[in-house]
């Protein structure tokens, strides 16, 4: 009977690993990045950053232009991990805010999603910052946890030469009855003043 139960206890896990796999995502930039003249280093000085992140496109798998706030994410979307990157010494790859190598692995429960990846110039994202959105793939479901399915924020380059910082954040625009109300104070202010 012990032995019957050890069988069935090791099957139910093979089969709940098998059935509840994982997501395996290292992601990198393979062609790194210009400025938004498409000839400039993203990173041209020693010093230099840029916030990278790989993120989940939400439920409507559509990528959201970020906010300038929290986390810099806007819409549905979600983050998922995120690094700053430096241009340390000038090297041949960290003006291009690549290393050559992964930025790292993103490891999770199985999902179903539209994952991408977003890099700004600098760290602080705030109105009239330039980033680049990566294209977006869906998740695979990874029961062999070694399986890994890579990420490349440059993959729809063509030639290798890198993507440029090609979109600006953009912050909230007030409603027209929030400008309404504030032209009716400045009104209401000059005409006081004026009165007297």
């Amino acid at each position: 009977m012990r032995k019957m139960i050890v069988l069935v206890a090791v099957f139910l896990f093979a089969f709940s690993a098998a059935s509840f796999g994982m997501i395996n995502i290292p992601w990198l930039a393979s062609g790194g990045f210009y400025q938004n003249d498409a000839s400039t280093p993203l990173l041209n000085n020693i010093g230099d950053t840029a916030l990278i992140q790989l993120l989940s496109a939400g439920a409507n798998g559509t990528i959201d232009s970020p906010t300038t706030s929290g986390n810099f994410v806007g819409g549905d979307d979600q983050l998922l991990v995120q690094l700053v990157f430096t241009n340390q010494n000038g090297g041949s790859f960290e003006p291009f805010a690549t290393s050559g190598a992964n930025y790292g692995t993103y490891t999770n429960a199985y999902s179903s999603f539209n994952v991408y990846g977003r890099i700004f110039l600098g760290t602080t994202p705030t109105n009239g910052t330039w980033y680049y959105d990566g294209p977006t793939a869906a998740t695979i479901n990874e029961p062999d946890q070694s399986n890994t399915q890579l990420y490349d924020l440059n993959r729809n380059l063509v030639g290798g030469e890198g993507d440029a910082v090609n979109q600006q954040v953009v912050g909230a625009v007030p409603e027209p009855a929030t400008l309404g109300f504030l032209g009716v104070g400045v009104g209401l202010l000059l005409f006081r003043r004026f009165r007297k």
